[in-house]
């Protein structure tokens, strides 16, 4: 045992010579080449180890479902073939509460279960990651889950995440859809009708606010940037509502690259209040 490791010491010594004697017999621009590599492998290193922070902490959020379990039942959808896998987890609202609880579970079915959409989706090889470090990937696996948010007969809001994962098996990259449904009128709301008119303005500056606060004083947001008001707008209904706040979800590259930052923008409700209508109050609050 003790030669053997003897050994390990000696080849650990001599292989840091080998690299010493490597690096000081190097012409100024070789060295400046090696150092250009341990720097960017270094760079790689970082961005895969804040990229699965990111992911993480996504995963790890509480949510409501213990709590409404009686109202929403999960349920699977699993199809695997050589080149593709789905994997979905979905909520599917229990018919014997209210029988007007279908217009949700047909929204699901028609939106999310075809698979013939599902498999054509996962087998485009089109603009599969805002990544520029993604080059010549497939992606081979979707995993869909889902969080709930939510008051018993009143309002719950769902967030759906996909996660699109790739043949390198180190990237994956996430996407977002938001639903909230009425309970007891059984319709689903958005931007619109739980906000009013033309309080998208205020609204895109208290998140911008958010950010920018962040980006000036948490390292993890550094790389991350404002959100544009094409980009609010095309993504204004991705929001949920919790016990305390409104949280809007944005895509990999919306806000934040894919390997840092955070996926969500989180503002108090006491902060939107007048920002809602006077009819959806009670609903949200």
């Amino acid at each position: 045992m003790k030669n053997t490791l003897l050994l390990l010491v000696c080849l650990v010594i001599m292989s840091c010579k080998n690299e010493k004697t490597a690096h000081d017999n190097a012409s100024p621009d070789e060295i400046q080449k090696i150092e250009h590599s341990k720097s960017a492998e270094h760079e790689k290193i970082n961005k895969k180890g804040t990229k699965a922070i990111k992911s993480e902490r996504l995963l790890s959020e509480k949510d409501d479902k213990v709590n409404l379990e009686h109202l929403i039942n999960t349920k699977t959808f699993f199809k695997k073939q050589d080149n593709y896998v789905l994997n979905y987890k979905y909520p599917y609202l229990n018919e014997n509460i209210k029988p007007s609880y279908k217009v949700f579970n047909e929204y699901l079915q028609n939106n999310y279960l075809s698979t013939e959409t599902a498999v054509s989706e996962v087998l485009k090889n089109n603009s599969l990651s805002c990544d520029t470090s993604v080059i010549d990937v497939h992606r081979y696996k979707r995993i869909i889950d889902y969080k709930v948010y939510g008051k018993e007969n009143q309002l719950i809001s769902i967030l759906l995440y996909k996660a699109n994962h790739y043949t390198d098996e180190n990237h994956s990259s996430y996407m977002f859809k938001c639903l909230n449904f009425d309970l007891e009128a059984a319709v689903f709301l958005n931007y619109n009708t739980l906000l009013k008119k033309n309080s998208e303005a205020e609204m895109l500056s208290k998140i911008n606010q958010k950010l920018i606060n962040k980006i000036s004083k948490e390292n993890h947001y550094k790389d991350c940037w404002e959100l544009s008001s094409d980009n609010f707008e095309a993504n204004k209904d991705n929001f949920v509502i919790t016990n305390n706040s409104i949280k809007f979800y944005f895509d990999d590259c919306i806000i934040c690259p894919s390997y840092t930052g955070r996926y969500a923008v989180e503002i108090p409700l006491d902060e939107i209040v007048h920002l809602l209508n006077d009819d959806r109050k009670e609903l949200v609050l």
